[in-house]
This record gives structure tokens, C-alpha cells and sequence, in this order.
């Protein structure tokens, strides 16, 4: 049984609803995708770690639960990003059987109804899925890995789930973790190459045009979001100390960097997820231990410049921030992943307003969660970069799984504050 516990905070813009809220399931679950569709309705993907674990879809409608479904397989079954179409959803992942990975795709449409799966493998050769995206050519992308864990891997797909093409880079692309589009349906991937923040750009034929990857011991671009002419990709360095920074780049169309800046503390700071508002403000959203796990929020105006910055901590413990989606009345969607008092980790899942304010605690369910003003030092960077190059095209391989769609027993409970 799934338990839908939300805390609403009092409206500051007409028709929107602010809240802070996680879905119980007595297991250890995870959210790591957002999107929300153009009628509001907000979307969740990751893990609901039941029996062999599932790929889990999750869909919130006017602060109730619209569905939550499962994709349940033989093995482990794991899942990661999502993207839409403005009418169905597309969720990616991966399965883990008998020392072999499988990369996942599922659509659903609006009511939660499963539309079809696909398993990938190219030339033989086990892949993961991290991410996915729809592009303005009406096409699908997704990136993940190959069974190397240093391979990058890209494909294409039509919405109806056929195979297009696919091709599997080198180790300096290297594990590839999300990916966004532009108008023309060009391709920017980021990652972590041979241990180095790595952005890609690729055609929508997945032909390498450009590349920036960081000169850095250990780094990874873990988010990308396009906004115009501005490519903007969010996560984490370790070149200026023991600990990790959390960083965000803004790149060009050809990936010259615009500007860099690290928020930092003396413990460990990194982003997950970044988006772009109507007015170009970007945000990021990760984490920072302090010592347990909060979830860290910034807003930066298009020229780099720190807006504000904000914690989310839960009184039960940790509490991370993965994936953020900005909707069209420019309110903050994020998921993620938070403790509880009594079911271990569940999914978490918040909506707020992009000028940092309804700061304060909120007692939702058992776990009372405090939205604060956060402290971290922001400061520019100007590290060294390579370009990327080198990549080997394979052909792709699909086929259909068989995999148990099911819908999860689901109560929900309301709690104003």
C-alpha cells in the first residue's frame, strides 16, 4: 500500500498550490524524474523497492494521487528519468538479471495506463537507460551506459517505441546521465568521462559536433537544461579540496562556457537536477550534509548571479533533492528521495515558489520538514577543459519485455498547514 501524505502551504499565485509531501509505501523508494504536463498534473519516476524492486510511476493531480504503477520484472528493476509530450509519459530505467542489464523504456498515458515497454541491448552488449527525452522532431532520446561502466550509450526512438539508431562512445563521454534537446532537435549530453564532468552535443542522427569536458580529479555534470541559445548543466567537483562542491556551468551552443560557479561548505555539496523558468532563471537542486543529508535548492539569474539559496530538511534524516521540472506558472516541482520515522526511505515529492519564500517547518504526516535560508559560499570557477572527441557507432538492438504492470494499492491523507 502506498500512502500519499502532502502538506499544502496557502496559494500565492491563482491556481497553484504549493506543498511538501512523500509516498509511503513501507519500502525503501526513490523518486528521480519529474515532469509536469501542460493541465498541472505532476509526474514522478524512480524506484519502488518492492520484490526484486520495480520501475515506478507516479502521477499527482490537484494534490491528490492520480496513480501510481509499477513495472516489475524477473531481476532488479530500477528506474530512472522521465520525459513527455504534453499528453503521455515516458519513464527509463534499467533491469539487472543473472549479471546482465537490459535498458527500459515505458510510456503511460494520462490515466496511468500502460501504452508499451521496450528492453535495449547493442550488438549484444548490456546497456542502462539514466534518462530520457522528447524532441521537437517528435522523436525520443534516452542515454545511459554499457555493461563496461565507461561506455556511453545514445538511442532514438519514435513515441510508438521503434528503434531509430543508437551508438555507444568511448570512455571520454563515459557514463552519461541526462540529456535535453534543442529546437532543431540536437542532442546535449552530460556526464562523467574517464572521472571528468563531460558535455556532449550530437545531432538528432547522433553525429558529435562539440564537447567540454573539466580538468578536474573527480567531477560529474549529473543534470542538463536547455534554454535557447544557453545550455546550462549542474553538478558536482572535487578540485578544490577533500570535499565535493556543488557546481553549475552555462555553456553556448557550441559549448564555450558563458560562466561557472561553485556553492560550498566543508562538507559535501552536489546537484542533481537544474531547470530554466520563463524569465531565464535557472535552478539547481541536490544536496548537502550537514552532517546528515538536506536538500539544497539555488536560483541563479541568467548571468550567473546567486539569487538565493535554500535548505529542505526532514526531522527523521536524510532527505535528497534529484530531479526538478519548472511548470507554466513558473512554480517549482521537485522530487526526490527522504527518511521517515517508520518506513525507511520513501518517495518525496514538492512544489514551491521560485522567489525562495513560504520558508519555515511543516508538520506533514509523521515528519515535520523545515524550508530554510541557506548559508553556502558561492564563488566562480575556471577550471581547464579538453575537447571531446572520438566516438564508434554500433546498431541498435530492441526487443519486447514482458514485464508485470501493476497498480499499487494506494490511500491518500491530506494535511493542511
Amino acid at each position: 500500500m502506498i500512502l500519499l501524505r502532502l502538506g499544502t502551504i496557502a496559494d500565492s499565485l491563482p491556481g497553484v498550490s504549493y506543498f511538501i509531501g512523500y509516498l509511503d509505501s513501507a519500502n525503501s523508494d526513490n523518486l528521480l524524474g519529474c515532469y509536469v504536463d501542460p493541465t498541472g498534473k505532476i509526474y514522478g519516476s524512480g524506484l519502488n523497492n518492492a520484490t526484486n524492486n520495480s520501475i515506478s510511476t507516479i502521477q499527482i493531480d490537484a494534490l491528490s494521487l492520480g496513480f501510481a504503477k509499477d513495472l516489475t520484472g524477473a531481476g532488479t528493476t530500477l528506474g530512472q528519468r522521465m520525459t513527455g509530450d504534453g499528453t503521455d509519459v515516458y519513464t527509463s530505467g534499467y533491469e539487472s538479471i543473472s549479471a546482465q542489464n537490459r535498458a527500459l523504456i515505458a510510456k503511460y498515458n494520462s490515466s496511468g495506463t500502460l501504452q508499451w515497454q521496450r528492453s535495449y541491448y547493442i550488438n549484444l552488449v548490456d546497456i542502462r537507460f539514466y534518462s530520457i527525452v522528447y524532441m521537437a522532431n517528435g522523436d525520443l532520446a534516452a542515454v545511459g551506459l554499457d555493461a563496461s561502466g565507461s561506455n556511453a550509450v545514445v538511442a532514438t526512438l519514435q513515441t510508438d517505441g521503434t528503434a531509430i539508431t543508437a551508438s555507444r562512445y568511448n570512455a571520454q563521454l563515459g557514463h552519461c546521465k541526462d540529456v535535453d534537446t534543442d529546437t532543431s532537435s540536437n542532442l546535449y549530453v552530460v556526464g562523467q568521462g574517464n572521472s571528468k564532468a563531460t558535455v556532449a552535443k550530437l545531432t538528432s542522427g547522433l553525429t558529435a559536433s562539440a564537447g567540454y569536458q573539466i580538468d578536474a580529479t573527480v567531477s560529474s555534470f549529473d543534470s542538463v537544461t536547455v534554454d535557447g541559445s544557453s545550455i546550462y548543466a549542474g553538478g558536482s567537483y572535487n578540485g578544490f579540496g577533500t570535499n565535493y562542491d556543488a557546481i553549475i556551468y552555462s555553456f553556448d551552443t557550441s559549448l564555450n562556457v558563458n560562466w561557472s560557479r561553485r556553492l560550498y561548505s566543508a562538507a559535501i555539496d552536489r546537484f542533481y537536477g537544474t531547470a530554466v523558468d520563463s524569465q531565464g532563471n535557472v535552478y539547481a537542486v541536490g544536496h548537502h550534509y550537514t552532517p546528515t543529508i538536506v536538500g539544497l535548492i539555488a536560483k541563479y539569474d541568467s548571468s550567473g548571479t546567486l539569487q538565493w539559496q535554500r535548505t529542505l530538511a526532514n526531522s527523521s534524516g536524510n532527505l535528497q533533492l534529484r530531479d526538478i521540472y519548472i511548470d507554466s506558472n513558473d512554480a517549482l516541482n521537485i522530487v526526490g528521495i527522504t527518511a521517515t520515522s517508520g518506513s525507511g526511505n520513501c518517495q518525496f515529492v514538492t512544489c514551491l515558489p521560485n522567489d525562495g519564500t513560504k520558508t519555515g517547518a511543516y508538520v506533514v504526516g509523521t515528519e515535520t520538514f523545515t524550508y530554510a535560508v541557506s548559508t553556502l559560499t558561492d564563488a566562480s570557477i575556471s577550471p581547464a577543459s579538453t575537447t571531446n572527441t572520438a566516438l564508434t557507432l554500433s546498431a541498435p538492438n530492441q526487443a519486447t519485455p514482458t514485464f508485470s504492470d501493476t497498480a499499487a494499492t494506494t490511500t491518500l491523507e491530506l494535511e493542511g498547514i
